[in-house]
């Protein structure tokens, strides 16, 4: 048989074995999607396929945002969440917010004059610096009662940075309603630790498998040319 022939019935025999595996692959998802849509189904709600795999990757990104968020600004899952939905009614969102507790976090550890003018402590009777949380919620208790204007700006600029006066809105609901949407929070989102650290996981994973498949369609191309080469020659 001759070269071409030969070349063309292995990438029939290819994409054959392409297509049986793409359909194994179809056949879990849809039996997973069929399941979660009798879940769902109790609650009125229907999902397709790529519904399916659109809420698993969206969760897993939101998730996985707010683990980057929780260590950038050392405050928990829950603080995080309430404090962006705080943040969301009041013009501003969760990613000032982390920059904020940030730059605060720094503030705290070279003692910011800022924190003395309110009263507020950053640190604990052994020289240790408080939870950033903490501070913050006592920050938001002193802002609550403060009246607005030049002053109550140039203690947020010092304390938070840049970020400080687009915080004044949020921070003035003073530490009372701040923790009850933190709660609210933890009550009602689902997002907890393990969701977070699992889905960054799961990203990490996504993200090495489109390298690995990238590898594999360079291998592919790399072994397939010398072949397609001396295909063109001869055709030449």
């Amino acid at each position: 048989m001759a070269l071409a022939g030969v070349l063309e019935l292995q990438i029939i025999a290819g994409l054959a074995r392409l297509q049986s595996d793409m359909d194994k692959a179809k056949r879990t998802v849809s039996g997973a999607a069929d399941s979660m849509n009798k879940v769902l189904g109790t609650i009125g709600v229907g999902i397709s396929v790529s519904g399916f795999a659109n809420l698993i990757k969206s969760t897993a990104n939101a998730a996985d945002k707010m683990r980057d968020l929780k260590i950038i600004s050392g405050l928990t899952i829950e603080q995080i969440g309430g404090l962006g939905k705080a943040a969301a009614l009041n013009g501003s969102n969760i990613d000032q917010v982390a920059r904020a507790i940030g730059v605060m976090s720094k503030n705290m550890f070279t003692g910011a004059d800022a924190f003395k003018a309110l009263g507020v402590q950053t640190k604990q009777a052994d020289g240790t610096l408080r939870d950033a949380g903490q501070v913050l919620l006592d920050v938001a208790d002193k802002f609550s009662i403060i009246k607005d204007g030049a002053t109550k700006s140039a203690i947020a600029n010092q304390i938070f940075g840049k970020s400080g006066r687009d915080l004044i809105p949020t921070l003035n609901q003073g530490r009372a309603e701040l923790e009850q949407l933190i709660s609210g929070y933890a009550r009602h989102s689902g997002m907890t630790n393990k969701l977070a650290d699992d889905s960054d996981r799961f990203n990490d994973i996504l993200f090495l498998l489109g390298e690995r498949g990238t590898g594999v369609k360079n291998k592919f191309v790399g072994e397939l040319l010398p072949t397609l080469n001396q295909i063109g020659a001869a055709m030449l």
